[in-house]
């Protein structure tokens, strides 16, 4: 588990981390429901323990914990790296993971999937389905009002990671790297306050970098001794706004008049959106 005694509760435009009283709130509740489970023989509770303390301590998106495989873990001995997967099933991207955590994930594996097959899903519902996203939702909505610690949802336990990581490390790069952001800049809205970022933050990519060096007083000077003029200059291109988002449930990739920001602060697209509300209709 990352500490740190002195962490303060971060808030930016798209989503709440958790103070450190609600932090202990929670992982008091779930370790204390875990337990009872273990000595009444029930699952449930220890599920829900797993996926908040997986959630914690990787900041794995919503939609990367519910397809994660048995497989996907470094269940042997091989090096501390999780496998996430896209919405096609394909592995995107790996994660590396403190030992204490593989050493949990295992034991997890061994005591509550054995003898799952190696290509079935991690986390399982109560009716032995792979989880899926709403259901995800319901299960962190319902914690975190037990907790007492009021709405809790993934993307929370996902900025608490990234915040607590950066508060420790100081290194904007690296925190970008375990979310799996494109750009400096989406980690920066997670980990600064006001979700401004850092202004001596490097470039997002070559491109931007030549722009910055086309500008430079060399530059300004050979441009204009080799300037036509036979015919007016043209006005700046100006960048055209992004028409496409990611839906942070299934990472698919819809048109930005599609998706729609629920009150958690998470983009979904319309199936998701659907799924949850037929979801929330049958009481689940």
């Amino acid at each position: 588990m990352i500490t740190d005694p002195k962490n303060k509760q971060h808030t930016s435009t798209r989503t709440t981390t958790l103070s450190e009283t609600q932090l202990s709130r929670l992982l008091q509740y779930v370790n204390t429901t875990a337990d009872h489970a273990r000595r009444r023989g029930t699952t449930r509770a220890i599920v829900d323990e797993f996926i908040v303390l997986l959630m914690l301590n990787t900041g794995i998106k919503a939609g990367e914990l519910c397809r994660l495989n048995i497989a996907d873990l470094p269940t042997d001995h091989t090096r501390n790296l999780i496998n996430l997967r896209d919405a096609r099933g394909n592995i995107a991207r790996t994660i590396d993971a403190p030992q204490m955590l593989i050493d949990y994930l295992r034991q997890f594996i061994a005591t509550y999937r054995h003898p799952a097959n190696p290509n079935e899903p991690l986390i399982i519902s109560e009716r032995g389905r792979r989880l899926i996203y709403m259901s995800l939702y319901s299960k962190l909505k319902k914690i975190g009002r037990k907790a007492g610690i009021g709405k809790l949802h993934p993307q929370m336990l996902r900025a608490t990671y990234a915040v607590r990581l950066y508060d420790q490390v100081k290194d904007l790069r690296l925190v970008q790297r375990r979310l799996g952001h494109a750009g400096h800049r989406t980690t920066a809205i997670y980990v600064t306050p006001g979700g401004e970022p850092p202004r001596r933050a490097e470039p997002d990519s070559p491109k931007l970098s030549r722009r910055q060096s086309k500008n430079s007083p060399k530059a300004a000077h050979h441009a204009s001794t080799t300037k036509k003029t036979d015919g007016p200059a043209k006005p700046p291109s100006t960048a055209c706004p992004p028409t496409f988002t990611t839906c942070e449930a299934c990472g698919a990739s819809v048109r930005v008049g599609a998706a729609t920001r629920i009150d958690s602060g998470q983009i979904l697209c319309i199936r998701c959106i659907s799924e949850i509300r037929t979801h929330h209709r049958r009481g689940g």
